[in-house]
């Protein structure tokens, strides 16, 4: 391993990153059919 501190940080970004995506990828849906509703 090349940098111990380093790897550790970086899985707790990914983790916390894994650990959201649902709720971004909710959020991105809602804005997107929202756009569709209000502009066709």
């Amino acid at each position: 391993m090349l940098n111990k501190a380093l790897s550790d940080r970086v899985r707790i970004v990914l983790e916390k990153n894994k650990a959201e995506r649902h709720i971004r990828g909710g959020e991105a849906t809602r804005k997107k059919y929202k756009y569709y509703k209000e502009n066709l």
